[in-house]
């Protein structure tokens, strides 16, 4: 979960990470705070401020958003339809509840989230060479009300997160199907089969060549 620092965002919204970023990591100057880089201790190298998400697996989790129906959210307006969109994910070591901090936040970074964990996991990711994708569904605003909106929220935001993961890794799983099976034509010498079908949550529903034509 995380706390929303895009205006336009409410609980329940979810973030795809393009990419993420420390936003407390750095050194305190005459000047006052100023964010740093973290270092590969394998390389002595600095690593990136912005740790980016894996191409192949944004772009999984992009597609897997377009066609995703999220759980709706209770307002005190009534229920809403939560969004997915991608955007910048910020770390830090503390849960994030002021309105000047939440605007401090989104002023510097251009972020739309924050939370206490994800840059660690893309950093360690990005050393290792390790695919990685951070995505974070809102709990809270980061406001002064951040924790008694987690309280009302938290089960929606989680529920959400939990529907798009579900739907990236099945679609990664009929990916992986489908690679592997090309492989093995291609070692065979066998054509590799024209795939036709519709999309479904559980997987690409192939349609043979007699049914497609009846």
């Amino acid at each position: 979960m995380a706390g929303g620092l895009n205006p336009d965002l409410r609980p329940g919204d979810v973030v795809i990470g393009a990419k993420t970023a420390y936003h407390d990591y750095g050194e305190w100057t005459p000047e006052g705070f100023r964010v740093g880089r973290t270092v590969d201790p394998f390389t002595g190298k600095p690593n990136p401020l912005f740790f980016p998400a894996d191409a192949g697996l944004l772009a999984v989790a992009e597609k897997a958003a377009l066609d995703l129906k999220l759980a709706p959210v209770k307002t005190a307006l009534g229920e809403r339809t939560p969004r997915v969109v991608t955007g910048v994910i910020v770390t830090g070591d503390a849960f994030v509840a002021s309105p000047a901090k939440k605007d401090a936040l989104r002023k510097e970074f251009k972020a739309d989230a924050t939370e206490m964990e994800g840059a660690a996991v893309a950093q360690i990711c990005w050393q290792r060479r390790v695919p990685c994708l951070i995505l974070r569904s809102l709990s809270d605003s980061a406001g002064a009300k951040a924790l008694e909106n987690v309280l009302l929220f938290e089960k929606s935001a989680a529920q959400n997160a939990a529907l798009l993961v579900t739907s990236i890794v099945r679609r990664l799983e009929v990916q992986t199907r489908l690679t592997s099976e090309s492989r093995a034509d291609a070692v065979l010498g066998r054509p590799a089969p024209e795939l036709e079908g519709r999309w479904h949550p559980r997987g690409l529903v192939e349609v043979g060549a007699d049914e497609h034509h009846k």
